[in-house]
């Protein structure tokens, strides 16, 4: 097999059960300690697909490591970086499972989460939804409990889509929340989801699921916040793309896809400033999606100011808002007090930088 292939043929070998299908790109600090959470639960039922967009640093030679010492791992290595939807739908061809659970490369996978899931996919649905719970970026503080937030398994018939929608779209954004049957991946439109950053949840729920759904309401995975890796294009995957995605399904009525966001959110000027406290609304942003959009008058003025508004400054305010409205423990706290633009936490990093210099 040509390890640059941008089409990884399926994997040789016998079917398996499931299919634990990870895109990477850049992350050779980090994969390791996803797959070290993994690798101790996999059976002969289970293998790990691992699809590489073209990493430019260590992450090769990490994955082929634990490749040399785990045959049920497979690693396919791209010539060039086509997108997170591409890849992992090169990751769904490539495998061998019944079952296809999206992974990420840097979240941590708990004890007996495997175990669960492949106990979950011998009830035949044709997606199982798998909850989360929100931790800091290295592991040593819990900030949410539960993505779901429901503590009972539920159950989702043929004939309940809207209901099932409702309940874990959102939280699907969450890529490795889904668990999907293979041949329904591969019999349904994907192409005109690339590029969308969620083509899954195009996937899932352009038609209804034949054989309906299942929600683990126990968390499976550790999420590591304050790591993305598409910072730069936050605006236009929140306030753009997903709101696109979401009006674009069939099926579903105004009133229902309402429930799950605004048609155009990028108007409202409370989400603007938010963006704006952690840097990821530009007056570049400003320019590409709202100078010519739709806003009109007095709201493409504060469109526009909110734009050019002093990013520490929105940060603090931000920062005060944040303290009064939600607990120190939330990820909104958490994400505006771990922002470069946050003069508490650069304060607190250049004592802690001259303390270490000062102790050796």
């Amino acid at each position: 097999m040509d390890p640059s292939a941008n089409n990884p043929p399926r994997n040789p070998g016998p079917r398996k059960k499931l299919s634990l299908c990870m895109t990477t790109r850049n992350r050779a600090k980090l994969v390791g300690q996803t797959l070290d959470s993994i690798l101790p639960q996999v059976t002969e039922e289970v293998e790990i697909v691992v699809v590489d967009g073209a990493s430019t640093d260590g992450t090769e030679e990490v994955v082929r490591s634990y490749q040399k010492r785990f045959p049920s791992l497979a690693y396919h290595r791209k010539d060039r970086n086509s997108g997170v939807d591409r890849d992992y739908n090169a990751s769904v061809e490539a495998a061998r499972g019944e079952y296809c659970w999206f992974m990420s490369d840097d979240d941590l996978v708990k004890p007996g989460a495997l175990r669960r899931v492949l106990d979950a996919v011998e009830k035949g649905y044709s997606a199982i939804v798998v909850n989360a719970e929100d931790w800091n970026d290295d592991f040593t503080l819990r900030l949410a409990k539960n993505r779901l937030s429901f503590t009972t398994d539920r159950v989702y018939r043929p004939g309940e889509s809207e209901r099932f929608f409702i309940d874990t779209v959102y939280y699907l954004s969450f890529i490795p929340g889904l668990v999907i049957r293979r041949d329904l991946w591969l019999s349904r439109e994907r192409e005109r989801y690339f590029g969308s950053w969620f083509a899954h949840v195009g996937v899932v729920f352009q038609r209804p699921l034949p054989d309906g759904a299942l929600a683990i309401a126990d968390p499976l995975i550790a999420i590591r916040n304050g790591n993305i890796s598409w910072g730069s294009r936050i605006f236009e995957i929140w306030l753009i793309r997903w709101p696109e995605l979401i009006w674009s399904l069939p099926g579903f009525s105004d009133s229902t896809k309402r429930r799950i966001c605004p048609k155009n959110p990028s108007k409202n000027l409370k989400s603007l400033f938010a963006f704006r406290a952690l840097g990821n609304y530009t007056i570049n942003d400003y320019r590409k999606f709202i100078m010519n959009g739709t806003s009109h008058g007095m709201s493409r003025y504060i469109s526009f100011l909110i734009s050019i508004t002093p990013i520490m400054l929105a940060n603090t305010l931000s920062l005060l808002y944040s303290l009064i409205v939600f607990p120190k423990s939330s990820i909104p706290f958490y994400n505006i007090t771990r922002s470069e633009y946050c003069i508490f936490f650069r304060l607190f990093q250049r004592i802690r930088r001259e303390r270490m210099a000062r102790n050796g």
